[in-house]
């Protein structure tokens, strides 16, 4: 589980490196997030920053759905990433 950072007060879900690279993510790639789910596409409106072996989502504001404040990511398969609302114990 991961918590939901914040960025100028804003809310922010950070994620990179080997749950990233494991998903088959690098930086460069394109994608599109709909709220759940980050799903490589070419023509995707977002883009996988970071260098090398260290990729980097970074999503925030709006995009990231409200009242959450903690997640869970799961791989779902190659270029797909699930982002799932969790409850902090």
């Amino acid at each position: 589980m991961r918590r939901v950072g914040m960025n100028r007060g804003k809310p922010r879900i950070w994620i990179e490196g080997k749950i990233l690279t494991e998903a088959g993510f690098k930086p460069g790639d394109r994608y599109d997030f709909d709220g759940t789910r980050i799903t490589r596409n070419p023509e995707g409106k977002r883009k996988i920053s970071g260098k090398g072996d260290r990729p980097i989502v970074d999503i925030s504001g709006r995009a990231v759905p409200e009242g959450m404040t903690h997640f869970e990511q799961i791989i779902e398969g190659d270029g797909v990433l699930i982002i799932k609302k969790a409850i902090p114990e």
